[in-house]
């Protein structure tokens, strides 16, 4: 949607924000997938995650559970994913999400981890 059209109740609005697609956002909108790359690393399976925002809006503060997350060989960029807390980690440093560029990074374990979105904030204006 674009600055001042029309929004599905007919109304004319200036922000996305004001045409309710805030108010439908927020955690549920954030996505996490994850899939073997068929790489292996120190004998332990490589991952990749995939962080994606099913939104129209972009979200920051995108937090994920990571409680028991490890990882052999090189620890994910802490810029993408960071250990904040002892079950929760940040990612892409609070930046926004954007729909339509997830963010991603790699590890590898002996199986996938339990990696549970905890929190976003919409950001529409």
């Amino acid at each position: 949607m674009e600055l001042g059209t029309l929004c599905k109740d007919g109304s004319e609005r200036r922000l996305i924000q004001y045409c309710g697609y805030a108010s439908k956002c927020g955690s549920s909108s954030i996505v996490v997938t994850q899939a073997k790359t068929g790489q292996m690393v120190e004998g332990k399976a490589q991952f990749q995650v995939t962080i994606s925002n099913s939104c129209e809006c972009p979200q920051s503060d995108v937090l994920i559970g990571c409680l028991g997350f490890n990882s052999v060989g090189p620890w994910p960029n802490p810029s993408i994913f960071r250990k904040l807390r002892d079950s929760s980690c940040g990612v892409n440093n609070g930046k926004r999400i954007v729909r339509g560029s997830p963010v991603k990074f790699t590890y590898a374990w002996d199986y996938p981890s339990d990696l549970p979105v905890v929190g976003a904030r919409a950001r529409c204006s």
